[in-house]
Formats: structure tokens, C-alpha cells, sequence
């Protein structure tokens, strides 16, 4: 299978991409899987890969892409530090790529966006901004305390603005984040949509769960499994507040797999305040394999994403909700206009008030009494998943966007 233009092929040996991420790689957030199916697209279009990323493994050959990795290892736990730490490292990598430039100059972030665009690298190659999350945004929902520091949300945005500006080629991942990327300014024309796919790894075989998970949900007659940050914006308590409701039932089991181990603790407390300490598992940086298998065994996943600016305004594209409707696992999630770009209520999946416990369990309880809607919806939800987010049609997506770039129309179709 090749890519091509308008009959043109459009991959010539010897391109380079530059792809620069302020994500450990790898990992166990949805970043790192994101950052892995970019890996793959490259690959699979061609393109000879280096990846800049935060880590401990130094310099390293992706075993699964073969794109060359050098992480960078910073243990400054300040994060404007580690940013700058971080474009540093950034800069002095596009030094030595100086007589030998890559053809492609991808970044997610502004942390290495604005030294790379201030390079002379960006003047020989083009230059993709992939916005998942801009920190004027992200960082207050995070840090709520930030929102009150204007000066501070000003500086960020006139970063974000510089590489809105200066990028040859923007990626949006969802059409209310194209929204808001017009609203800031960005030129509508420059803008790719370009949403999260499924995963690329394989779970053939048999990933490695952790025994305690394995032992709790082979005796549980229905897990409902949530997996990503404890940010707030993520709406836990919501999730918690709900299953409260619903303890006087004895046929649901809680796992919580959680990225990091941010706010864990924080959790544990709330639950247990909650009467559902004996109800529920939390795991912490379970592998990617094992969490896509943990999918496939759930009774239906949830994402009661609250409401605010970094879900609302900016918008999202949750790769946890596209990767478990492709396990053909249900997905309950907030009625947010964002995760209506993605399920359809009712038709491949249940949407709920946002930021409503009762409303989150009212939903739970009816999909637990009703078998056969549960079939219906993990069908449908899969069949959707493996028609509109598959890691070819990302591949294209992304073949297609950096071909334009490289003088092909952009019009770019799979020969099969």
C-alpha cells in the first residue's frame, strides 16, 4: 500500500521529520499513545522520524516506529523551569540538524515551538503546530489559582498566538478547538482537523495486568472502568458522587486506572468518604497493551468531563473514549459539544448532564438492568470507532497534510 497525489507518489526517500513533544515518551497518559501514533503515520508514510521528548532513556531507537528518540531527562519539578529546561534541549538537538535539516518541523507544544520557529532549521523545512491543549487554557483548569495571574495567561497567549502565526500548518482535533483557534486569529486556511485515532499497538497475546485488578474484576459481574488523569476537569467526583447513588447495588465493581499519581491520594479519601472503598480498585500507570485490554473486559467506560474553558471553550478530542468504543465497550460520557463530535446518544453511546451525579447514575443504572441495549451500543460504538478513527485514516490524514506542505494538493488517496 502507497500513498500518493493525484497519481504522483508523494514519498521521495530520504525525508526527515522532526516531531518535538514537552510528554515523556514513553508512557502511560493519553499523550504518549498520541505521540506513538504520529511515530507510526511517519513510518508509515515514509518519513525518517526523530522525536524530541522529556524522559530517563537518553538516546534510543523506537522499537515499534524505528524513529530515533532523545529524551530529555529534567528532574526541576517547577514546570516554567522544565519548559525552558526543555526548549534548551530543544534548541541545542536543531543545532546539530543544522547542515542536514528536516524536511517537516512537528511540535505539540509551545515550549519547543518557539525555539524551533526561531531557528534556522524552520527556514529550510515546514512547520506543523499540533495543538491538543494550549497552556492558557490548560494550565488554570489545572492550577485554578494561575486563572488570577493576568500577566502571566497574557505572556502564554502571545506565545500561543506566535506559533499560531508563524507555523506553516496548524492541526486542530476537533471542530471546537478549530473554533477557537479561528476566534483567536489563526487563519481558517492554515487549520488541518486532524481528530485522535485508534491505538496502533497490538494486544495480541496477553498483556500483563496486574494481578490485583485481574483477581478483583474476574469476580465482578459489571467494571466500570475510567482511565486518564485526576485532573479536575476530568470530573471524578462526579463519576464517585453517582456510583454513590447507586452502593445498594452489588453488582458493579470501580477500577480507576490512572496515569499518574497526582491527586491519588486525594481520591482515596474521597471515596472512602463515600462508602465505596470495598467497591473499588485504582491502579496507577498501567501499560498501554493492558489498559486496552482492560477496555475489551469493562462493562462501559465513563467520561464525566466537566464543564469549563479547557473542555467547553478550547475543546478536546478524549483518545480513552475513541480507544474504548473501539474495544466495543460503551462509553457514558458528559453531553458536551466536543463528545457529541464523537457518540451519538443513545446510538453508540449515553450522554449525561454534565457535572450531574444523579444524571451520571440514572444512565449507569439503566445501561447495568438492560443487557441487550449494552449490546446494541458496544456494537454500534465499535463499528463507528473502526470506520471514523482508525490509525490508517489518521495516517492519512497526516500523510496528506504534510504532502501539501511539500508541494503535492494535498488530495491524497491509499492505493490498495
Amino acid at each position: 500500500m502507497g500513498l500518493r497525489v493525484c497519481g504522483a507518489p508523494i514519498i521521495m526517500a530520504g525525508m526527515k521529520l522532526l516531531y518535538t513533544a514537552f510528554d515523556a515518551y514513553p508512557g502511560h497518559k493519553g499523550a504518549q499513545a498520541h505521540i506513538r501514533s504520529n511515530l507510526f503515520a511517519a513510518k508509515e508514510n515514509g518519513y525518517r522520524a526523530t522525536l524530541l521528548c522529556l524522559g530517563t532513556s537518553g538516546s534510543f531507537r523506537d522499537p515499534e516506529s524505528s524513529a530515533a528518540v532523545h529524551a530529555c531527562a529534567l528532574n526541576e519539578e517547577n514546570l516554567l523551569r522544565r519548559s525552558e529546561a526543555f526548549g534548551r534541549f530543544v534548541s541545542s538537538k536543531a543545532d546539530t540538524m543544522i547542515d542536514d535539516p528536516p524536511d517537516i518541523i512537528h511540535f505539540r507544544d509551545i515550549w519547543s515551538g518557539i525555539p524551533l520557529l526561531g531557528h534556522s532549521i524552520s527556514r529550510k523545512g515546514r512547520t506543523v503546530f499540533e495543538v491538543n491543549g494550549l497552556p492558557s487554557v490548560e494550565l488554570p483548569a489545572r492550577f485554578p489559582r494561575l486563572a488570577r495571574n493576568s500577566s502571566f495567561i497574557r505572556r502564554l497567549r502571545a506565545m500561543e498566538d506566535e506559533c499560531l502565526k508563524l507555523s506553516d500548518r496548524v492541526i486542530s482535533i476537533s471542530a471546537r478547538t478549530t473554533r477557537y483557534l479561528t476566534e483567536r486569529g489563526c487563519e481558517p486556511g492554515k487549520i488541518s482537523f486532524v481528530p485522535n485515532s485508534t491505538a496502533w499497538t497490538s494486544i495480541d497475546g496477553d498483556p500483563e495486568i496486574p494481578q490485583c485488578i485481574a483477581a478483583s474484576i474476574s469476580g465482578a459481574d459489571k467494571v466500570i472502568l475510567y482511565t486518564g488523569t485526576l485532573a479536575a476537569w476530568q470530573g471524578i467526583p462526579t463519576l464517585v458522587n453517582a456510583l454513590a447513588h447507586l452502593k445498594h447495588r452489588q453488582d458493579f465493581l470501580l477500577v480507576v486506572i490512572a496515569s499518574n499519581r497526582r491527586n491519588m491520594s486525594r481520591l482515596r479519601r474521597y471515596i472512602a468518604a463515600r462508602g465505596l472503598a470495598q467497591r473499588t480498585i485504582i491502579h496507577d500507570r498501567l501499560s498501554h497493551p493492558a489498559a486496552l485490554s482492560l477496555y475489551g473486559q469493562a462493562y462501559a467506560c465513563v467520561a464525566p468531563l466537566a464543564r469549563g474553558p479547557r473542555n467547553e471553550l478550547q475543546g478536546c478530542c478524549p483518545l480513552k473514549i475513541i480507544e474504548a468504543m473501539a474495544s466495543g465497550t460503551p462509553v457514558v460520557a458528559s453531553d458536551l459539544p466536543v463528545i457529541r463530535e464523537i457518540i451519538d446518544d443513545g446510538v453508540d453511546g449515553m450522554l449525561t448532564v454534565p457535572d450531574s451525579p444523579r444524571s451520571l447514575a440514572h444512565a449507569l443504572e439503566a445501561l447495568m438492568d438492560d443487557r441487550p441495549m449494552r449490546t446494541r451500543l458496544a456494537s454500534a460504538a465499535r463499528d463507528k470507532a473502526r470506520r471514523v478513527f482508525t490509525a490508517r485514516l489518521y495516517s492519512e490524514r497526516l500523510g496528506t497534510l504534510y504532502a501539501s506542505l511539500l508541494g503535492g494538493n494535498g488530495n491524497a488517496v491509499f492505493d490498495r
